[in-house]
């Protein structure tokens, strides 16, 4: 295990700035002392590193193989229905909710696919949940 110590960053910056400061740098880990795991996961993470349009695009890094995951459809959309009922009853919470992923779709982070899009993919389906995360106390929680 790799570990690095970097300064605090202000995460009410990270979602007003296009340029999210990503910097891409080889790692400085010592490669003879990393195990036969990590050095598969740091090509791959290499190999898979791109910059589109502004922003940098990598794969999913799965630890078994993606084909194994199950249509996870019904749990994930449980778990939309609970977030939403508790941002039903905070509406401080719910704009500031509202208002980020509105500032994800204006950054082109997330979009939503389109009927034709959703009926013409034939490939693997397995969704990750959103989780909503507010903690009033703390600077990265914007309410």
């Amino acid at each position: 295990m790799h570990v690095r110590v970097a300064t605090p960053v202000d995460i009410n910056d990270f979602w007003k700035t296009k340029s999210m400061g990503v910097n891409s740098q080889r790692c400085t880990c010592r490669e003879d002392e990393m195990s036969k795991e990590e050095r598969k996961e740091l090509t791959s993470i290499e190999q898979s590193c791109k910059l589109e349009e502004n922003r940098w695009e990598m794969s999913y890094l799965w630890k078994q193989n993606a084909r194994l995951l199950p249509n996870n459809y019904d749990q994930v959309l449980k778990k939309l229905e609970t977030t939403e009922r508790r941002l039903r009853n905070n509406m401080k919470h719910a704009e500031s909710y509202d208002k980020q992923i509105k500032e994800m779709e204006e950054m082109s982070f997330a979009r939503k696919l389109t009927q034709e899009e959703l009926q013409s993919y034939t490939g693997l389906v397995h969704y990750i949940s959103h989780h909503v995360v507010v903690r009033p106390k703390k600077k990265s929680t914007l309410v």
